[in-house]
């Protein structure tokens, strides 16, 4: 077959290996609607059609908080990314903006469109349009990243054999350079969602995954016990799980074996936007209890794996030192207001917190916040109030890492815990006088506060402690 290319703004498609039909969809309609949103509105409007459809499918393929899952991830700009499953392109912005080259395969001509008319002004991604098989047999790069988002279930679907997710493994490690890094994000087909009564997210049925599929399937999803069988028998010794929340779709928070979720913190769990689904028991409760004994990591909904072919030989060290043990994105906000939050761990462990924008025009935010902070060191220096120490660098906000413990709220709660309740009330009275001292000005709701926090009925009470 002749090759045939086109190009879609700066964006070269090729789809000598496309099949001539869709074999992969969700349906025609719904993908020309999306192709339609792709070519007549810009990444800044997205939202607002998903606002105004709320339609899962224009959530899913278009939301930019898709892009969460890979953000944090320590690609530099002088590495190159093999995007395999890109679909409609939902993480391919966010690896090109930091990658020299993306080159993506899907086997969806029409997601293909999609994805190279959303990204059209970027001259650093390629799209080759066909079977993974078929494509990789013609690849001659080696890679520095290779990911696979919501795509390594479907491995049975395109390659044959009896051991397709093995065989799948093998033909990515021939393309990935020797300290490359394999980026898995899968559904848990141990979740606790599952066993709480949502549907099994691909068969639609319930608890199809905890029965490890007794029907069969286009798709599988696998425990972490299995996950981690499956990458090591195939030259994936070096593993590091993490655990988004609610899942990997729409992850707010990533967590991972160095900072796991304390109890009372994983409180958003109803996240099904697809399909309805049974609410058997509160998973509030019960992610407390996991989380109590030791056992969040077999339940997360989700898993982020990052394997590599070398095993650590220090026995406490982490394969991936460069990714922080904790992101919190905070980018459903405006866009000036949008930032993510990170812990980073360098090698000896000694902790450190970023606060990054997630968009340019968070920058005069991250700044503001910098100058917040030096005001505060100015206000309180000569109090018994400690002001997180804090610097800027490269754009991102800079603090150290301050542990939960030693508190003025952990000082008064004892105190009132203990039953000696006056003494907590005036713990508590000496805060209020010292910042009532320091401050300026009395507070009043300014146009901003009003535009920021959306409410005008604050009502101030001077109530006694």
């Amino acid at each position: 077959m002749p090759t045939q290319q086109e190009m879609i703004g700066k964006i070269r498609l090729d789809y000598t290996w496309h099949p001539g039909e869709e074999i992969y969809s969700d349906g025609g309609e719904i993908e020309e609607h999306l192709l339609e949103i792709a070519r007549n509105k810009t990444e800044e409007e997205f939202n607002s059609v998903i606002a105004e459809e709320k339609d899962w499918a224009v959530l899913y393929h278009m939301s930019h908080i898709r892009e969460n899952i890979v953000h944090a991830l320590p690609i530099r700009n002088d590495q190159t990314v093999l995007e395999i499953g890109s679909g409609c392109g939902a993480i391919t912005g966010s690896l090109a903006g930091r990658a020299r080259h993306v080159t993506c395969i899907d086997l969806s001509r029409r997601r293909s469109m999609i994805n190279a008319y959303r990204h059209r002004d970027l001259d650093n991604v390629e799209i080759l349009v066909g079977n993974f098989t078929q494509i990789e047999e013609t690849l001659t790069e080696k890679y520095d990243w290779i990911t696979l988002i919501g795509v390594f279930e479907y491995g049975a679907g395109f390659i044959e054999g009896e051991d397709p997710y093995g065989e799948f493994l093998r033909r990515i490690r021939r393309h990935l350079k020797k300290d490359g890094r394999l980026v898995i994000a899968i559904e848990n087909r141990l979740g606790l969602k599952y066993w709480a009564g949502a549907r099994e997210d691909h068969s639609g049925d319930y608890f199809d995954g905890l029965e490890n599929y007794p029907y069969g399937g286009s798709a599988r999803t696998f425990s972490k016990p299995e996950l981690e069988r499956i990458l090591a028998r195939n030259g994936f010794a070096g593993q590091e799980f993490f655990y988004p929340y609610p899942d990997y779709k729409l992850p707010s928070v990533i967590y991972s074996d160095q900072y796991l979720p304390q109890i009372r913190s994983l409180t958003n769990n109803l996240w099904n936007f697809d399909r309805d689904r049974l609410v058997l028991f509160s998973e509030n409760r019960v992610f407390d209890s996991l989380i109590e004994d030791g056992l969040f990591q077999l339940f997360s909904n989700s898993f982020l794996v990052i394997a590599g072919e070398e095993k650590t030989e220090e026995p406490h060290a982490r394969p991936n030192p460069d990714v922080p043990v904790y992101v919190k994105y905070s980018n459903d906000r405006c866009r000036r207001y949008s930032i993510q939050t990170e812990i980073c761990e360098d090698e000896s462990g000694r902790r450190s917190v970023v606060k990054r924008p997630s968009f340019a025009e968070g920058s005069a935010h991250i700044d503001h916040t910098f100058r917040c902070y030096k005001r505060l060191r100015e206000l309180f220096d000569d109090t018994r109030i400690a002001v997180n120490q804090a610097s800027l660098s490269g754009g991102s906000l800079v603090l150290e890492y301050v542990k939960e413990t030693g508190t003025l709220a952990d000082e008064a709660g004892a105190l009132w815990k203990a039953g000696r309740t006056e003494e907590a009330r005036e713990l508590l009275r000496s805060l209020c006088s010292v910042i009532s001292d320091k401050a300026s000005e009395p507070f009043t709701i300014t146009d901003e506060f009003r535009s920021f926090f959306a409410r005008e009925d604050y009502p101030y009470t001077d109530r006694t402690l």
